[in-house]
This record gives structure tokens, sequence and C-alpha cells, in this order.
């Protein structure tokens, strides 16, 4: 659960990486970690900015789908450009900082 009467001070916050060396349906996504996070919640949201794809996890990356690679467990594709953003959270569930949103096409 999110805390919405906590104020992140501005320091808090960490910024979404998108990958430059990587291209097609299931490009890494990667971040830089947050200080006290023990978690993180990646969305992506398609053109029209509805809810296309979630991940949570410990890592500070993930492959766009899932999986370890492209061909094995994919649950999603990238085919247009669209948005993402990071979500880090402490052991508690307490939201620690949050990305802004960044874009990743095809």
């Amino acid at each position: 659960m999110i805390d919405s009467g906590r104020r992140l001070p501005y320091s808090a916050a960490f910024m979404a990486m998108t990958p430059t060396n990587e291209s097609g349906s299931h490009p890494t996504l990667s971040w830089q970690p947050a200080d006290g996070a023990a978690s993180y919640w990646l969305t992506i949201r398609d053109a029209d900015a509805r809810p296309y794809w979630a991940w949570t996890g410990t890592e500070t990356s993930v492959r766009f789908g899932g999986g370890d690679s492209p061909e094995t467990n994919q649950t999603a594709v990238l085919h247009e450009t669209m948005t993402w953003r990071v979500a880090a959270f402490d052991a508690n569930g307490g939201l620690v900082a949050i990305s802004d949103s960044a874009s990743v096409s095809p």
C-alpha cells in the first residue's frame, strides 16, 4: 500500500534509463537503484496511456515481457512506442522513490 500522505524529497527520486544498445520487441529496461528500496514495480503504458504490462521484483532491470531471453516466457511484446515508470518500495511496502516516465520503442 502506498502512503499517499508521505512526500518524497526531490533527491529521493531516481531517473529511469531507457535501453541504449537494445532494440526490438523485448529490450532490457534498467534503472538506478534507490536508497532503501527492497523492491521495484515497473509499469508500461501503451500509446493511449492504457496499462499494458507490469512487473515487480528486486532487480534493477527486466526484459520487456519478462523471461530470461526473448524466446522464453514472454507475456508482452513491444510493438509501438510506449512509456514506462518505476516505483521503489521499502521492506514495509512504503514508497521510497518514483521515476519520471520514459519512452521505449521497438
